[in-house]
């Protein structure tokens, strides 16, 4: 998995995987907005931990809060 998906705050599809200075991890950072993925061992670990997304909550089909 070597393409990076946009970023999911601001959209933007330039991103950088940077080393972290001194240590043997790397990160994808937005340079859109600045938010980073978290730190990885390599470079693949990296771009598949910042493509991992949050399923969205299931929708039930119910509207309660307006009943």
């Amino acid at each position: 998995m070597n393409d990076l998906l946009p970023c999911p705050f601001c959209g933007c599809t330039i991103n950088l995987i940077e080393a972290s200075n001194g240590h043997e991890s790397h990160f994808v950072f937005c340079d859109g907005c600045g938010a980073e993925g978290p730190a990885a061992k390599d470079r693949p670990y990296a771009v598949e931990r910042w493509n991992t997304r949050a399923q969205p909550p299931a929708m039930t089909g119910r509207d309660d809060e307006h009943n």
